[in-house]
């Protein structure tokens, strides 16, 4: 039996699919769905049809005991559809870049750290047992007994399990929500996060050249620091996809930085085909908003976009602000990286993938609105951190 998150009749519903044991003439198996808008009334409806076609008694379903293994089941089966996705991607452009698969070592790591977990937790444990202080335990028990890349993955694998649950209505509310700045943190040798001081010393070269020369590329380059989009997604900014009332922007498009030809992101794509849970919003500091109003009052925009420069010209207009600031940074990825840092001591990881449009091995790859209360204060703080 199979259980997703579905849209049926215009409303969220959860599908509970079962085979039926008969077969098209393609051979495919023949399937049953069930839907309904509580995950375990959908599945008790599917248990009734199997019992009533084998003739046996109607089978009950305990809501108290749901072994935390099962839950990673379901998650094992949006990790797998998305690495075949993913290779069928690949595939399809004849292998232009390898990129577009996930690597072997990627997958290794991932089980690895799946039979890691199981090692520490058992598999059998009542997802409804876990609490605040379990997971508090937990933690302690990784940072303490376990080095630092070891604790953040099989951390991150637990988070997912229970974000997971969370989503399929098995449980209210996550615990984990609770330890977003005390979750095992590790950081990449190769990639450290930019000080602070070093990214105002850039943020205000930048400033220069936006205010001298009233610079396309820079506010740009401004707009990347202050969300911690991409380069492309900033590019393809029009002037509806911003939110001026409740300080927001909405990424559902990117502009390619090799053809410069604009495309739907995925949330571009899941909103037009009205299959959309959401969409992904950046909330951002009211100032900031100002500073793109101001932006677009004294700028000619043509068809409502923001930007009309390659991105060629972004990047020179970066490298030559880092040379002035004294900085050896020389790609604008390290907005991203420093989003990401700065986010994750005031925000829940939820919110920082949203914001950066992670898509995380381990979580559904689906965007949703996000509609945390405290996504402004949020912008707000890592607005000061840069100014």
């Amino acid at each position: 039996m199979k259980v997703h998150k579905v849209i049926h009749d215009g409303q969220k519903k959860f599908c509970a699919i079962v085979e039926t044991g008969e077969f098209y003439m393609n051979g495919r198996v023949k399937q049953k769905r069930f839907f309904h808008s509580l995950r375990n009334e959908a599945v008790a409806k599917a248990m009734d049809y199997l019992a009533d076609k084998d003739g046996q008694p109607k089978k009950t379903i305990n809501l108290d005991i749901y072994p935390i293994y099962k839950v990673y089941e379901d998650l094992l089966e949006d990790w797998e559809m998305k690495v075949s996705q993913k290779e069928k991607a690949y595939k399809r452009e004849d292998k232009k870049k390898k990129k577009n698969t996930l690597s072997e070592d990627t997958k290794n790591r991932y089980e690895e750290s799946v039979v890691a977990l199981w090692k520490i937790v058992d598999k059998n444990t009542n997802i409804h047992t876990i609490t605040k202080r379990w997971v508090d335990k937990f933690i302690k028990n990784l940072v303490m007994n376990y080095t630092d890349s070891h604790a953040y993955r099989v951390y991150s694998r637990f988070e997912a399990i229970m974000l997971k649950a969370e989503q399929l209505d098995i449980i209210d509310i996550s615990p984990t929500h609770a330890f977003a700045k005390d979750r095992p943190t590790y950081s990449s040798p190769g990639k450290k996060a930019i000080d602070p001081k070093e990214m105002k010393r850039i943020l205000k070269q930048i400033y220069w050249s936006y205010e001298k020369y009233r610079s396309q590329s820079a506010f740009l380059l401004l707009i990347q620091a202050y969300t911690g989009a991409r380069w492309g997604e900033i590019a393809a900014l029009t002037v509806g996809d911003l939110d001026f009332k409740r300080n927001r922007i909405s990424i559902n498009k990117s502009k390619s930085a090799k053809t410069g030809k604009v495309g739907l992101t995925k949330s571009g794509h899941l909103k037009q085909d009205e299959a959309d849970l959401g969409e992904r919003i950046v909330a951002i500091a009211p100032k900031f908003t100002n500073l793109i109003a101001d932006y677009i009052d004294n700028s000619s925009l043509s068809d409502g976009s923001l930007f009309n420069c390659s991105y060629t010209v972004s990047q020179d207009t970066f490298i030559a602000a880092c040379k002035r600031a004294g900085s050896e940074q020389r790609e604008t990825k390290v907005f991203r990286r420093y989003v990401s840092t700065q986010m994750r001591k005031f925000a829940s990881p939820d919110e920082v993938r949203m914001r950066l449009g992670h898509s995380d091995l381990a979580t559904q790859d689906i965007y949703v609105t996000h509609t945390d209360e405290n996504a402004g204060n949020h912008a707000e703080k890592l607005y000061k951190t840069l100014n």
